[in-house]
């Protein structure tokens, strides 16, 4: 009889470690959870920002126009002059 109390107790151990490392474990997953989400949203931030920028109406370099295009897009659809 004392072989199974020893046991059941090895057993009540073992399901009081488990225990803490799952309430452990939920708890880096919940950290995880609220960075990842404050990294997307301001990956959304930053995107919004971009865009509004390239949005944004600029000087153009040759005339008093103003260009609502980026530069990189300029040098893609614009060819030199010979």
């Amino acid at each position: 009889m004392a072989e199974v109390t020893i046991e059941a107790q090895a057993a009540r151990i073992d399901a009081r470690r488990l225990r803490q490392q799952a309430r452990e474990l939920k708890l880096k997953a919940r950290g995880n959870v609220s960075r990842s989400q404050k990294r997307v949203g301001r990956a959304h931030f930053e995107a919004d920002r971009a865009r509004a920028n390239r949005l944004e109406s600029r000087p153009s370099p040759w005339s008093e126009l103003r260009w609502t295009q980026t530069y990189e897009t300029l040098e893609q659809t614009l060819v030199p002059l010979p």
